[in-house]
């Protein structure tokens, strides 16, 4: 019995261990894509207004 719970024992921290890992790993990657994408957006949104203003400034001068 107990050489069965020191032999159980360290499975069981060694699982805890990587399904721990395994869910901070799941978290990082959803949070770079979630940078990922805001980036994207931030770059959209920075090319629209530059085009927007460029346009503008065309018709001002003009």
């Amino acid at each position: 019995m107990v050489l069965m719970l020191t032999l159980s024992f360290p499975f069981t921290t060694l699982f805890q261990i990587t399904s721990c890992s395994i869910y901070i790993l799941i978290f990082l990657l959803n949070s770079f894509q979630f940078i990922n994408l805001l980036y994207h957006v931030h770059t959209v949104f920075r090319q629209f207004s530059c085009k927007k203003l460029f346009s503008g400034s065309k018709q001002i001068s003009l």
